[in-house]
């Protein structure tokens, strides 16, 4: 049956009902449809097919690797979850080992007591953070109770984590795309400023803080999710020499990004042997890459995922109308090592594991809703400088929705005040000067409600479109 998008049945029998005639309508009925909506379908179908060949012509997985990330209550995570994990294995206890921390309160040292989530925008926490005020808090022991002066500083713990996830996607060459995660640049470490006189027998037993003006903001026990799982996955057979050298890796390589992995240089004469994965036991749905800041991973490696071919038809076509549809089923990793070895590996697990189940908080992503042109300039890595063309990518995410890319300024320089975050802070740009680079104001407008998240679903889009023009400085602005 023909699409309805381009088939509308109800405009046929309007159509038909305006002619008088009965022998002339029957004769264009017949026509339309019994022969014509035959002929339309049969196109359709045919439309359909040319597609997903085109499509599977692309090698395209960077949907493999997309991130979800989320926050939850300590107390409501689920531990033997398939999809969301604490970014932090560790985090969900909240069994703290107080005793460590009582030297330190004696002695004035400047440690972290505590972690906290600031529900407001990042104007309002790094207004908290430059006026360096001191707050009140309270010790409590198992024999008495004292005050605290406590200031609040920048929690790095989490931006580390997404630094070390860049490192480790550069060392498996696989196409950085910005982690969708504001709930990190809004945890504030709470650290002691001032001595505490304990007993020395006295055991810690709960710490509270008052942060003042600030502190109707404040929640506890959040835990920052994503969707990055650690395991260890044992090779399925033993190493087999590569017929490709480290030459050949590398053009591959430089070909498909545009940033070059400075740990991957040209030595024809080195030897690489192929290491196989088996992913059917732990979900060929999801991505995986090489843990690379483990300290048993090589120093340089090179992974991708290997297919089998299967030949899907169409009980509704001809033999000839066969779709080659691919279906991931080996990883295989390719380095100097010879010897068989279980490999550190980050599973990036899939959407469709997901069960159904209310999230505390919004989810977000950094996956994109690609088309065929879409996916086509993916894997080519390059972009037209139009306004078109910066619209097209600020749309193409599923978290896009929110809001809505309408103009593009360029400046020499920007007076007001920053309102959006760099997700990429941690990429460095060895080639141009920031001094040089003129300034690119993308102005957006945000769709429905206007919360606290606004300017955060900004800096996602705006961080993206910093990665693909590096030489201008990238800052989003919302307008009514």
């Amino acid at each position: 049956m023909a699409s309805d998008s381009y088939w509308n049945r109800d405009i046929i029998w309007d159509r038909l009902g305006k002619i008088n005639d009965l022998n002339d309508r029957k004769l264009m009925k017949d026509v339309l449809l019994d022969v014509l909506d035959n002929i339309v379908g049969y196109n359709m179908r045919m439309y359909k097919n040319l597609e997903e060949r085109l499509n599977a012509e692309i090698d395209d997985h960077l949907d493999d690797f997309a991130i979800y990330t989320s926050l939850e209550n300590a107390t409501d995570i689920d531990p033997v979850s398939e999809f969301l994990h604490p970014m932090i294995e560790g985090d969900a206890s909240l069994t703290i080992d107080l005793s460590e921390m009582a030297d330190g309160l004696k002695n004035g040292i400047k440690q972290v007591i505590a972690t906290v989530f600031l529900g407001c925008k990042n104007s309002e926490i790094d207004r908290l953070l430059s006026e360096g005020k001191s707050f009140n808090g309270k010790l409590v022991t198992d024999n008495n109770s004292y005050n605290l002066s406590v200031k609040a500083q920048c929690c790095t713990k989490y931006t580390k984590m997404v630094d070390s996830l860049y490192r480790v996607f550069q060392k498996n060459n696989v196409p950085w795309t910005t982690i969708n995660f504001p709930y990190i640049y809004k945890f504030v470490d709470i650290v002691l400023d001032a001595p505490v006189n304990l007993g020395d027998d006295e055991i810690v037993k709960e710490i509270t803080v008052d942060l003042g003006e600030y502190d109707h903001y404040k929640q506890v026990n959040l835990i920052p999710m994503w969707n990055i799982k650690h395991i260890e996955m044992p090779e399925s057979s033993f190493p087999m020499k590569s017929d490709k050298t480290n030459y050949e890796l590398f053009q591959t390589y430089n070909d498909f990004l545009v940033e070059k992995n400075p740990r991957i240089a040209p030595a024809i004469e080195k030897i690489n042997y192929e290491h196989f994965l088996e992913l059917e036991d732990f979900g060929i749905q999801n991505g995986y890459l090489v843990d690379a800041s483990h300290a048993e991973c090589p120093d340089y490696l090179y992974t991708m995922r290997k297919y089998k071919k299967v030949i899907d038809i169409d009980k509704n076509d001809l033999q000839e109308d066969a779709i080659l549809s691919k279906n991931n089923n080996e990883l295989v990793i390719i380095t100097d090592e010879d010897t068989k070895k279980t490999w550190p590996l980050l599973q990036i697990e899939n959407i469709s594991n997901m069960k159904t189940r209310n999230l505390s908080f919004e989810m977000f992503t950094n996956k994109r809703e690609r088309g065929f042109v879409g996916r086509y300039a993916a894997i080519k890595a390059l972009i037209v400088r139009t306004k078109g063309e910066l619209s097209r990518i600020a749309h193409s995410y599923e978290q896009s929705k929110a809001i809505m890319f309408q103009d593009v300024e360029i400046m020499d320089f920007y007076d007001n005040p920053i309102q959006t975050t760099d997700y990429n802070a941690f990429v460095d740009d060895n080639i141009r000067r920031i001094v040089d680079k003129k300034v690119m104001v993308l102005k957006f407008k945000v769709l429905g409600e206007d919360d606290f998240m606004a300017y955060d679903k900004v800096s996602f889009i705006v961080s993206e479109l910093q990665t693909a023009l590096p030489e201008y400085k990238c800052i989003g602005e919302i307008i009514e």
